[in-house]
């Protein structure tokens, strides 16, 4: 054998494998006749280098390395070549022997170096599929424990859906058929095939975690929701938004709040109370003066009055400084405590001028120290600003009216009388 006969046929496989390497996806077709040839170069060309390694028993060492180089990116092309040439049909010409192992690589179980990795995609799928299920489980359960409506129902059917898809596509048969299929159809080469599989489950988990963190903002739409129904006079409707909202998001202490305020509407005290109390651990302000007010109904003075001062030492805005201090002085009011309650009253009412309630107290108190006269200035006010809708203040409006009514009738004269 002529060592430059040797040389000269690795150089031509060496060009030859770089026209295949060079070929496109697009290349890649049974009718190209350019891509065919080129094919058909390389393994002839591999026959040559072998029967020319066949008539010598010496083979220099750095030959071997190179022809063995060269085989490997020839195993690297196996997809290509696979689509492009009828091997079967060149088999049938040449009876190339079974050692010729360049010939049969559409007979050979080939894994294509993505596809090495297919276990450890699979195993990574599956704990991913056990957490899309629970996350499935945590949604579902939190909207249908609120009721179902219209956005719920999409809510737990959309992510099932997903859930459910994606795990079909991996541990059924029919499934991985149909997601096959459709990875086909897209052309997606068959080696990306699991990486795919494990992009979707992926793509579901972040959708899920998405929802799952969206959860809170979803409350507070149906918080506004039951805000809206509930100065409509919608109760009911209301009290199942709020509902909605707490079983979505139980940090959401707004939620408890209304939901109390919806029950105090509906005179269910027992559960507003409740409500208000969870809301006031909860760190919502205004929850202490509703549950302090509904104590000083139930004639739970001291309690009343210690949630008030509690309260009242929290940071809080003026508008709610005044309804704490009204209904401090309120208790401090029924606890015969008259002078503290003025100052309260006094102070409540230096905040704002324009409610009626702290006038209707600051009247009792001057009464009940004996004041008759000073009362009559604040139940005058008492009655001018009364809020129809505030069942307190109904209730006082009446009083204030008793007290002015029988008040002008002391100063009117009585029957006229006849001169003698």
């Amino acid at each position: 054998m002529n060592s430059l006969d040797l040389e000269n046929a690795l150089q031509r496989y060496t060009d030859a494998l770089t026209k295949l390497e060079a070929l496109t996806v697009t290349k890649r077709k049974r009718n190209d006749e350019n891509a065919t040839e080129i094919v058909l170069d390389v393994l002839v060309t591999r026959d040559r280098i072998q029967s020319l390694l066949a008539q010598t028993c010496q083979n220099p060492k750095k030959t071997l390395l190179r022809l063995s180089e060269l085989d490997q990116r020839l195993k690297e092309k196996v997809d290509v070549i696979v689509q492009i040439a009828p091997l079967a049909q060149w088999r049938d010409i040449l009876n190339p022997p079974k050692t010729a192992w360049w010939w049969f690589f559409d007979t050979l179980e080939y894994v294509h170096a993505w596809d090495r990795y297919d276990w450890l995609w699979g195993a990574i799928t599956m704990p991913i599929l056990t957490v899309n299920f629970s996350l499935v489980v945590a949604i579902s359960s939190r909207f249908l424990s609120g009721g179902v409506d219209a956005l719920g129902a999409f809510a737990v059917v959309g992510q099932a859906v997903l859930a459910l898809t994606a795990a079909k596509g991996t541990l059924t048969k029919t499934g991985q058929h149909t997601v096959e299929k459709a990875l086909e159809s897209l052309k997606i080469p068959q080696h990306f095939w699991q990486e795919v599989k494990l992009g979707g489950t992926l793509l579901v988990l972040v959708s899920l975690i998405s929802l799952h963190a969206s959860l809170p903002k979803i409350a507070q739409y149906y918080v506004e929701q039951g805000k809206r129904e509930q100065l409509a006079g919608q109760l009911i409707n209301a009290l199942q938004n709020y509902r909605r909202a707490t079983e979505l998001d139980p940090n959401n202490m707004e939620a408890h709040f209304r939901l109390g305020s919806a029950y105090e509407n509906l005179l269910d005290f027992k559960k507003a109370k409740s409500y208000y109390q969870i809301a006031m651990l909860g760190g919502e302000m205004s929850a202490y003066s509703n549950l302090g007010r509904l104590y000083i109904l139930d004639k739970n003075y001291s309690g009343a009055a210690f949630l008030l001062k509690q309260g009242l030492l929290q940071p809080h805005d003026p508008e709610l400084g005044y309804f704490l201090l009204k209904n401090l002085g309120w208790a401090r009011l029924k606890q015969g405590r008259y002078e503290e309650a003025d100052a309260y009253l006094k102070e409540a009412i230096d905040i704002n001028s324009d409610r009626a309630s702290a006038y209707c107290l600051l009247a009792q108190v001057q009464e009940a120290k004996g004041n008759k006269k000073a009362a009559l200035p604040f139940w005058e006010k008492c009655r001018d600003l009364v809020d129809g809708l505030n069942p307190d203040e109904d209730r006082w409006f009446d009083q204030a009216q008793q007290r002015l009514t029988s008040t002008s009738e002391e100063a009117t004269p009585g029957a006229d009388s006849v001169n003698p």
